[in-house]
């Protein structure tokens, strides 16, 4: 099977179709995003959506999946959750920035050069929607003398192959500083009830302030989720830290992010009531005493007296939250 059909990830260039089945799932390669499947040929995604996950299926061809085929995308909402966080270029600035980041990432060692990839590949790795501007983008970096370019003639066309300069690479650390400083972490507890908190309060005030929200379970990474979750502390510039739902580990992060010296907005629900263990009885084998409370008496006493925001609802919590980053300085608007 090598029928060709319009590529359902990035729409412009052809994938060849490599399995189909009665139940409408699909396997294709195309020259741009790799390898692929779905079990939708139309996901419904405008452009900017389409090249993020571009991008996504390109640098994700291995992982938890099976490496015939590369990675699934079922449905629209798989797609979007891919992209979360990823961000098209809006600019001519940007987009140099994302192919120098990209160099960055398929060459990371100094002096490494990149595989040789066409035009259609790099506008990939760069987010770029117009294949053809990349040799001018090229020879701009070149210019700048942030990148070193050399292109080849292979059997399927002309190539480039790409390396950092020592400039190049101290414009990508000081970009990254630049979008770290504007990172919002949030550790909340991840149960389907705090969904609207996140989607109508902590992300859309954080995004309207200026502020790139994360939360852990919403961002795509290969390595271990602790050393994730560490990394990204040390790169954002604020952590907002809910501690409805008693979780242990939003207690560690908030400390962590203490201990690196980054601002700590503490949040928890004033109104819900739960059922929890209050008497603790080691080597003991009485029944746990149970009894309904709320979850601000949850807290512990060592963070009892850090000034927590409380709230009731995904509205209540979006307007004291948009009040305290603003009082503390926290509005990166126009920054």
């Amino acid at each position: 099977m090598n029928e060709s059909i319009p590529c359902p990830i990035c729409a412009r260039s052809n994938a060849v179709l490599t399995y189909s089945n009665i139940n409408g799932f699909i396997a294709f390669e195309c020259p741009c995003c790799g390898k692929c499947r779905s079990m939708n040929i139309d996901l419904q995604l405008n452009q900017s959506e389409r090249l993020a996950l571009s991008l996504f299926i390109a640098t994700h061809q291995t992982g938890n999946w099976d490496p015939k085929f590369g990675p699934m995308v079922k449905t629209h909402d798989d797609a979007i959750a891919m992209i979360q966080g990823i961000e098209p270029p809006r600019n001519a600035i940007e987009q140099m920035n994302a192919v120098l980041n990209a160099v960055g990432e398929l060459a990371p060692n100094f002096g490494q050069r990149t595989h040789a990839y066409n035009d259609f590949e790099w506008a990939t790795f760069s987010m770029s929607v117009d294949p053809s501007v990349m040799q001018t983008v090229f020879r701009e970096l070149m210019r700048l003398s942030y990148l070193n370019v050399e292109s080849l003639q292979t059997n399927s066309g002309l190539k480039y192959t790409a390396s950092l300069t020592a400039e190049g690479w101290e414009r990508i650390g000081n970009t990254k500083k630049d979008t770290a400083s504007k990172t919002a972490f949030v550790a909340m507890w991840f149960d389907k009830e705090l969904d609207p908190i996140w989607n109508d309060a902590f992300k859309p005030v954080l995004s309207d302030l200026g502020w790139k929200p994360e939360r852990i379970d919403k961002e795509h990474f290969t390595n271990r989720i602790d050393d994730e979750i560490l990394r990204r502390i040390n790169n954002c510039g604020l952590l907002i830290a809910d501690f409805t739902g008693a979780r242990h580990g939003v207690y560690f992060e908030a400390g962590y992010a203490l201990g690196q010296g980054k601002p700590v907005i503490w949040t928890c629900n004033e109104s819900w009531r739960t059922k929890m263990q209050t008497e603790y009885i080691p080597n003991g084998t009485n029944d746990p005493s149970i009894k309904e409370q709320g979850w601000m008496d949850t807290l512990h006493f060592d963070t009892k007296t850090y000034p927590h925001l409380t709230w009731s609802d995904a509205a209540d919590l979006k307007q004291k939250l948009e009040d305290r980053l603003s009082a503390l300085g926290l509005d990166l608007r126009g920054k």
